[in-house]
């Protein structure tokens, strides 16, 4: 199924949602602008690697709580998602704030990055 005209998909909180799911997504909904992915822990760089590329109109992205999201994605979103104004990777502990500070200065209309407690372990407590 194609979704030319998509501009707004919020996939959050699916565990269900993997790699193919995405790289799926930004073959076939190029027109998003804002993208919803936190808490789904099956996305990986390598799905967004395959999706990225096509979401040229992309202004908002959610990847909170991804946690196999690393600093390759941050360089991927630079290359080609020029339009960012909004991304959050809080909670995200494969970023480091070096690449964050890179993503700040390369993206001219960036307004916000959510960044809380990104290259931190899980630091929930157990029995």
């Amino acid at each position: 199924m194609h979704f030319p005209d998509l501009q707004r998909l919020s996939l959050a909180m699916l565990p269900e949602i993997t790699d193919a799911s995405v790289a799926s997504v930004g073959w076939h909904c190029r027109s998003l602008t804002s993208l919803e992915l936190s808490h789904c822990p099956g996305i990986t760089d390598r799905g967004l690697a395959q999706a990225v590329p096509h979401l040229h109109r992309l202004q908002h992205i959610n990847l909170s709580c991804c946690n196999n999201i690393t600093d390759r994605t941050l360089y991927l979103l630079m290359q080609h998602c020029r339009c960012l104004k909004t991304v959050d990777i809080s909670r995200c502990k494969n970023i480091s704030i070096t690449t964050v500070d890179l993503l700040q200065s390369q993206l001219p209309f960036l307004e916000n990055v959510h960044h809380k407690l990104i290259g931190v372990a899980d630091l929930t407590l157990t029995d």
